[in-house]
């Protein structure tokens, strides 16, 4: 299977901007690759909170 990154936007309308990044993954699974949007995995609830700095 040929790696790919899917990039997307994000902020702004993100219900919108997560709507297109899941169609651009499956998309890319219906094509034989194995995509990744690390950008949807760490922007879950728990996972990331750009509002708390380190």
């Amino acid at each position: 299977m040929k790696k790919v990154i899917i990039e997307s936007p994000f902020a702004g309308d993100v219900k919108k901007n997560i709507e297109y990044a899941r169609k651009c993954m499956r998309d890319s699974l219906l094509r034989g690759e194995a995509p990744l949007a690390s950008h949807l995995l760490y922007t879950q609830d728990g996972i990331l909170d750009d509002t708390k700095k380190i």
